[in-house]
């Protein structure tokens, strides 16, 4: 399948060579293989979303990196998604800064621990994958974890964490879509984690 190259900024322009992105990629699942999800990346990062969307990526001053997928008519501020806006949307924290507290209410061990940590909404669902992995669903109208959530759609995501090395990282994919898409989300999510998980400096190589 086709990969849609992503617009990038950098919060230090010039410091760091931007990766080769891959023309091609193998599809795994019958959405991607049909043309309903297509490949998104900036060569930091490689994501499943709805296809004929469009996408952007950041790399922060300190190493974080955010992709943001969304649909054509969708507005952004300052490179972001609001609640109300349908999308894709992922964060990996800085390793072994304070931004890995984006995961304290569902790892309970993240040090260091943000102060105050904001805790779970008494109606988001979670549940473990692995020691490393929570899945999560923020229903419509309740802002929580997810990145965007509290619009009209629900925002199921996974957060993954680990900190039994140094140094300690975070990352997060939200997927914002209808509740009729939920199996859209899970081929989204379910790649994220494939990709990901296991080996966390890939964030940080050429064509992850």
């Amino acid at each position: 399948m086709p990969v849609t190259p992503c617009r990038t900024e950098y919060g230090l322009p010039g410091q760091l060579k931007p990766p080769r992105v891959p023309k091609l990629m193998l599809a795994t699942a019958p959405q991607e293989r049909d043309g309903q999800l297509g490949f998104y990346s900036n060569g930091w990062l490689t994501v499943v979303a709805p296809s004929g969307w469009r996408c952007s990526g950041i790399v922060g001053a300190t190493g974080a990196l955010f992709m943001t997928v969304v649909s054509p008519q969708a507005r952004l501020t300052h490179g972001l998604p609001s609640s109300r806006t349908q999308a894709v949307n992922v964060y990996v924290a800085s390793p072994g800064t304070g931004e890995v507290g984006i995961a304290c209410a569902l790892f309970p061990n993240v040090r260091p621990k943000p102060n105050p940590c904001t805790p779970m909404p008494a109606r988001e669902k979670a549940v473990r994958l692995g020691p490393h992995v929570v899945a999560f669903e923020d229903p419509p109208h309740v802002k929580g974890t997810g990145d965007p959530s509290g619009g009209l759609s629900p925002a199921n995501g996974v957060m993954i964490y680990d900190g039994s090395k140094y140094p300690q990282w975070a990352a997060e994919e939200t997927c914002t879509l209808p509740e009729s898409q939920h199996r859209a989300c899970t081929v989204i999510l379910n790649d994220f984690v494939r990709r990901y998980h296991v080996e966390p400096m890939r964030f940080y190589s050429r064509g992850a």
